[in-house]
């Protein structure tokens, strides 16, 4: 809270979605690790006013 009435807010996210690789799926390439999917980061941030 800045004052009684006013507030800074701020959050992250991190979501993450993997699964292994489809059989028949070649792609060339130096395979570390054998998943793939989606990573996600969310960050917010805001004012917030209090009553």
């Amino acid at each position: 809270m800045l004052n009684k009435v006013i507030g800074l807010g701020l959050g992250a996210r991190w979501w993450r979605a993997s699964i292994s690789r489809p059989d028949g799926i070649y792609s060339g390439m130096i395979v570390i690790n054998d998943r793939h999917g989606v990573n996600r980061l969310g960050i917010q941030g805001g004012l917030r006013c209090y009553f």
